[in-house]
């Protein structure tokens, strides 16, 4: 019997307990080292010394592959006596100051200067927001499709096999792609068996996010007022607020890039007294120093976590490369303006090297062995880049992005998104641009404006993204333009400065990223650490506003950004296609099974996928070896079983197409092989190539039962609407007169228990799809008797049919094409497959011992 789902979530917790505490209590050890100031930075050492040891430990056990669950324990606590060591050898005491930690925290909700209604509302709805992403991160299973393909996939791989090293996989996402957030992620699944807890890795990262950013405005003299109000803004931002409990990786990267700048603006700002270089002058009253060089300080404990930060982020994330090159320069123009000159910029450089070597460089090394390239493969760097960026596709790409931050998610009303629509081809017919989607969007995914699902890979930023946050360096520019006082404002010239040199780390990443790479829906994540960090010139822009408050500008605005982030939070965290809480017909993913959860929301695919699930669970242990020759768009992750205890290894296609199976289970010590018909490859330029030769099959076929051609279809096959059959060279070709043609033959043999196969060799006129209905004794054809199957333009398209166990097969009726085209077909073959004992399920094929 399963124990009720909060029963198994406790345990989980426990299991998670002492590990968690080890990494806390020696990275907080670690942070003995250093003089630190203030509780936020002691948290924030705390936060990247435990990332750190986690991606340390598991990879110098990857290098003897020896990664396991005793073995990180042991490396665990070998963080920790050395962290305590070390502590005692600079005599630094053990004992915790709780008291300390407590008045850090009081004196943190002190001295907001915030309308007490706007500080209530804030205060009171982050609660309510923090909450409700805890109880959905706890009650709903992982399920987003990049992560059931090679998100969790990878870390499933990785614990099995006991090492991060490449392995042999179809989806080379698995192993191109950077690791650190899957590395956060093995390291809860490997210590509870489950991945009911994964979620913690983006929720930390959401809450660092949070602290991040009030500690980056705190810094650059913004009140607490204006830092609370903006870190309340960003918290509610829709691709925020969805990500925040999801196993994707943006705002684990969002969090490392915001860390990385926090420690580099903290660094430029500190100063030492300097340093005495000749005697001083003494009077009756006083000593002069006469010769003193401002030297600047360099804070170990910045350096470090700046090292820190900036190596795990490129280890998160392929395009934390552009935010590297838009901090190096801020760091060069800070640095000049600054009397620091590039000391400190030469510092940190070394720093952020070293920490790329420690915790990116692992799976970089493995990328140039394997694929000659460190970042990324020959194939995915195809599919996503722009292959000869223009000034045009520059200026389309910048308008395609700027307009997506908008997607009000929901229900537009033909209001914003049209006006963005009419502006958006306005702009491309005045400025004569006219450039191919293939060459400027994703393949099949063209630029559209529309109310997208609220999802985490197709939502933006929503009203206040765009109409405040993206466009407020303007709003700043030009209220220094008008206002002569502020430019007179010695302070407020300065906080001007530093958030206008600030925001060169946005803009270039922006720049860079439409310059390189295509447009595709789901680009909305990839600018999380473009928003984080555009927080500081909106909190200069409410800053501005607040000097107007007489003329209630300020309030007028600030209570409409609460109003829309409070509703629009509300409808993203209730109401996205995840949750669905409020639905028309009453169903939310809550009305299933918690098992069944991660399923829910895809339709007949989750369907499909439940039954595959239960299917190899039915006919293979769990305990047991499974093979597998999946495509990139399967589940890989839900074959390794409840606890992860299923060994689960990819079969070479090559070993498919020139071995039997019974030698591909025996050679492999396998229990069961799953096989799909067609696969689609991550990054294949036409993305739906036959996985398997029609030889392949023949080893599986017992019997031909009926071969149908151009010689003897007269015999067999039937018009039934909308076409006549006749042949022209060597072929059947089916002249059509609607879109709804279709013709019918006999089924060769009645019989019940038997599985067939059907091979259909068809000309194509255009890209389309073939359907096959089979009608059983007693029924008529129906949708749930058929097949479908998509065929491309061309000549001999191999169409393949499974019918398992269909019962009494009267007849079979054939429509070749859904479209009013005349076509050609070779030959329609049906074969009984062998009596092996496999499983089929839609195009998948289950072979087991």
């Amino acid at each position: 019997m399963n124990s009720p789902h909060y029963i198994l979530i406790i345990k989980d917790l426990l299991k998670l307990f002492t590990p968690f505490f080890i990494l806390v209590f020696s990275s907080y050890f670690f942070t003995k080292l250093f003089k630190i100031e203030n509780l936020t930075d002691r948290l924030f050492g705390i936060f990247l010394f435990g990332w750190a040891q986690i991606i340390l430990s598991v990879e110098i056990l990857s290098l003897f592959k020896a990664l396991n669950l005793q073995n990180l324990y042991f490396a665990h606590s070998i963080f920790l006596i050395i962290s305590v060591l070390l502590c005692l050898v600079k005599r630094k005491k053990l004992k915790i100051n709780f008291k300390l930690i407590w008045t850090g925290i009081r004196s943190f909700f002190q001295g907001i200067q915030l309308n007490r209604i706007f500080k209530t509302i804030i205060i009171v709805w982050l609660v309510i927001v923090l909450i409700t992403i805890i109880y959905f991160g706890l009650n709903i299973p992982p399920y987003e499709y990049d992560a059931m393909t090679y998100h969790l996939t990878r870390a499933a791989f990785w614990m099995q096999n006991h090492t991060i090293n490449h392995y042999y996989t179809y989806d080379i996402r698995q192993t191109v792609f950077p690791v650190n957030t899957e590395i956060g992620q093995l390291w809860i699944m490997m210590f509870t068996k489950s991945d009911s807890l994964v979620f913690l890795v983006q929720f930390f990262s959401f809450i660092f996010c949070l602290l991040v950013i009030y500690k980056i405005l705190r810094l650059l003299n913004f009140n607490k007022g204006i830092s609370i109000f903006s870190v309340f803004v960003f918290a509610c931002l829709d691709e925020v607020l969805l990500q925040s409990n999801n196993p994707q990786n943006d705002l684990t990267s969002a969090v490392f890039i915001g860390l990385t700048l926090y420690f580099m603006i903290k660094s430029f700002k500190e100063r030492n007294p300097g340093l005495i270089n000749s005697s001083s002058v003494s009077t009756s009253t006083t000593n002069i120093n006469l010769f003193v060089i401002d030297k600047p300080s360099l804070n170990l404990f910045s350096l470090v976590c700046i090292g820190m930060a900036s190596g795990i982020a490129i280890g998160v994330k392929g395009y934390v490369y552009l935010y590297i090159l838009g901090l190096i320069v801020f760091g060069l123009i800070y640095g000049k303006q600054n009397k620091a000159k590039y000391v400190k910029v030469g510092y940190i450089l070394l720093f952020s090297v070293i920490g790329i070597v420690l915790f990116a460089g692992y799976n970089l090394v493995a990328n140039y062995i394997d694929y000659g390239n460190p970042i990324v493969d020959d194939t995915t760097s195809g599919f996503m880049r722009i292959a000869n960026p223009t000034i045009k596709t520059f200026i389309s790409n910048t308008l395609r992005h700027i307009f997506s931050f908008y997607q009000l998610n929901g229900q537009d009303f033909n209001t914003i998104g049209l006006l963005n629509q009419k502006i958006f081809y306005s702009i491309h017919n005045l400025l004569h641009i006219n450039i191919p989607s293939e060459i400027i969007d994703r393949a099949n995914f063209p630029f559209y404006f529309s109310g997208n699902p609220i999802h985490s890979d197709l939502s933006y930023f929503g009203p206040i993204g765009y109409f405040f946050i993206l466009p407020s360096l303007i709003y700043c520019t030009l209220f220094f333009a008008i206002d002569k006082s502020l430019r007179q404002n010695k302070a407020y010239f300065n906080k001007f400065k530093d958030c206008v040199i600030i925001s060169v780390v946005p803009i270039v990443y922006f720049i860079s990223y439409v310059t390189i790479f295509k447009w595709q829906p789901w680009c909305g994540r990839f600018y999380m650490g473009f928003m984080l960090i555009l927080m500081v010139v909106f909190a200069l822009f409410m800053d501005i506003l607040g000097k107007y408050k007489k003329i209630i500008a300020f309030l007028i605005i600030a209570f409409l950004i609460v109003f829309i982030s409070v509703f629009n939070s509300f409808y993203v965290l209730y109401k996205n296609s995840k949750i669905n809480m409020f639905s028309k017909n009453g169903k939310s993913i809550f009305s299933v099974d918690y098992n069944e959860r991660r399923y829910f929301n895809f339709g007949d695919m989750g369907e499909q996928f439940l039954d595959l699930k239960n299917l190899v669970d039915e006919k293979i242990n769990q305990k047991s070896n499974l093979g597998i020759s999946l495509s990139s768009v399967d589940w890989p992750y839900i074959l390794f079983g409840d606890k992860y205890e299923r060994y689960v290894k990819y079969i070479p296609r090559e070993e498919i197409l020139n071995k039997d199976i019974d030698k591909i289970l025996k050679d492999n010590n396998l229990d069961g092989i799953l096989i799909k018909s067609k696969v689609k490859e991550f990054g294949s330029p036409d993305m739906d190539n036959i996985l398997y030769r029609y030889d392949t099959y023949e080893k599986l076929v017992d019997k031909q039962l009926l071969k149908i051609d151009y010689k003897n279809y007269k015999d067999y096959l039937k018009p039934l609407n909308q076409c006549q059959i006749s042949d022209v060279n060597d072929k059947i070709w089916i002249k059509v007169s609607g879109d709804d043609s279709s013709l019918e033959f006999n089924f060769p043999e009645q019989s019940k228990n038997n599985s067939y196969l059907i091979v259909l060799k068809i000309d194509a006129p255009v890209d389309c799809f073939v359907q096959l209905f089979y009608k059983l004794t007693g029924q008529n054809y129906s949708e749930e008797n058929s097949r479908k199957a998509n065929i491309k333009i061309g000549e001999d398209n191999l169409v393949y049919f499974f019918l398992r166990n269909s019962g009494e097969i009267q007849s079979i009726r054939l429509d070749p094409v859904n479209v009013p085209y005349d076509t050609k077909i070779k030959f329609i073959e049906i074969s009984r497959l062998k009596d092996l004992k496999f499983d089929i399920l839609n195009d998948y094929l289950l072979n087991y011992k």
